[in-house]
C-alpha cells in the first residue's frame, strides 16, 4: 500500500471525502478543501474561533456542495459556495458545551450533532432551527451517526454508553454498554443493522441492533481509537489511533488486512475514497495522507 503526504500549518483534526474533494480541519479553526486527484488546495478559510473538531459533506448537495463544522467554540456551522467562494449559510448555536461531531442526516435536510453537554440536537439544514434535543446521556457526547435509511440514528459517550433513537418518534430505542472505556465514535454499516464504535479502551466493537449487543471486538489498536468508517459496500472497515496508525480490516471475519504507518503523531481521522481506491488519514503531524490499496 502506498501513500502520498500534504501538509498544513497546524494539527489536523478531521476528514471526510466528498467524491474528488477531501475537506479538513485544523486545530487553529481553518476549513481546508483538496482535490484529492491532484491534492492541490483548492481553498482556506477561518470557520470557527477554536479549534475544529469535524467536518461532515451534505449527501444530497442539492444546488452545489454543502458542508459542515463543528468547534470547541461551542457552534456547528453549514457551508455552501458562491462564485466558487466558501459562504456561510447557518450557525447553529445552543450547545453549552464543544460540539464533539456534526453529522448530516442522509435526506440532506437535517444534520445532527452532540455535544460535552452531554445532549444530541437535530437540527433543519434550511433555517437553521433547533427540532430535536434529546439529553439523555450522563457523560460528554462524542460519537454520531445516523442509519442508511435515516430512521435511527447512534449516539456514544464517555461513561461507554451508545445510545439509539427513533428519529420518528425522538425517544431512544436501545442503550448498549461493553466498552470499558468511553466510546469517541460510531458508524453505521451500510446493511443498516450493524454498527461500529471505537474507544479509549484501544478497541472497536461491532453492534447488531437485531441481537441488542456486540457481536464481535476488534483489538484494533494500542492506544485510543477516535474514528471508524465502513466503505460503501460494508465490506472493509478502516480504523485510526493515537498510536500513528491506520488499519484496514474485512468485515467478513474481521481480520486486519492492512496496517498502514506513516503518521508521526496521533492519527485522528480517516475515511475511504471512492471507487475502492484506498483510504484518506489526517494526524496531529500536520500533514494528511492518501493511501493507494490493491485490497479495496
Amino acid at each position: 500500500m502506498e501513500s502520498s503526504q500534504f501538509g498544513s500549518e497546524r494539527p489536523i483534526s478531521c476528514c471526510r471525502v466528498n467524491g474528488t474533494r477531501l475537506l479538513t480541519g485544523c486545530f487553529g479553526g481553518e476549513l481546508r478543501l483538496w482535490d484529492l486527484d491532484s491534492s492541490n488546495m483548492l481553498k482556506s478559510w477561518r470557520a470557527h474561533d477554536d479549534r475544529i473538531c469535524s467536518v461532515d459533506w451534505n449527501p444530497c448537495g442539492a444546488g452545489g456542495p454543502l458542508c459542515a463544522s463543528s468547534s470547541l467554540d461551542k457552534t456547528a456551522k453549514l457551508w455552501g459556495w458562491k462564485d466558487d467562494a466558501p459562504v456561510l449559510l447557518q450557525t447553529l448555536s445552543g450547545h453549552l458545551g464543544r460540539v464533539t461531531t456534526v453529522k448530516f442526516h442522509p435526506s440532506g435536510g437535517f444534520v445532527g450533532t452532540v455535544s460535552c453537554d452531554c445532549s444530541f440536537r437535530l437540527w433543519d439544514v434550511a433555517t437553521g432551527q433547533q427540532l430535536l434535543l434529546q439529553d439523555g446521556h450522563a457523560r460528554e457526547v462524542f460519537g454520531l451517526d445516523f442509519q442508511c435509511d435515516g430512521s435511527l440514528a447512534a449516539t456514544c459517550d464517555q461513561s461507554g454508553v451508545c445510545r439509539v433513537w427513533d428519529l420518528r418518534t425522538g425517544r431512544c430505542v436501545s442503550t448498549l454498554q461493553g466498552h470499558v472505556k468511553g466510546m469517541l465514535c460510531c458508524c453505521f454499516a451500510p446493511n443498516g443493522f450493524q454498527f461500529a464504535t471505537g474507544s479509549d479502551d484501544n478497541t472497536v466493537k461491532i453492534w447488531d441492533l437485531r441481537k441488542q449487543k456486540s457481536i464481535y471486538t476488534v483489538p484494533a489498536h494500542n492506544s485510543v481509537v477516535p474514528d471508524v468508517r465502513f466503505d460503501k459496500t460494508g465490506e472493509f472497515l478502516a480504523t485510526c489511533s493515537f498510536d500513528h496508525t491506520v488499519k484496514v480490516w474485512s468485515t467478513r471475519n474481521y481480520k486486519c488486512l492492512r496496517v498502514l504507518e506513516g503518521h508521526d503523531s496521533r492519527v485522528s481521522g480517516i475515511d475511504f475514497m471512492a471507487d475502492k481506491v484506498g483510504v484518506v488519514s489526517c494526524s496531529h503531524d500536520k500533514t494528511w495522507k492518501k493511501w493507494s490499496n490493491d485490497v479495496l
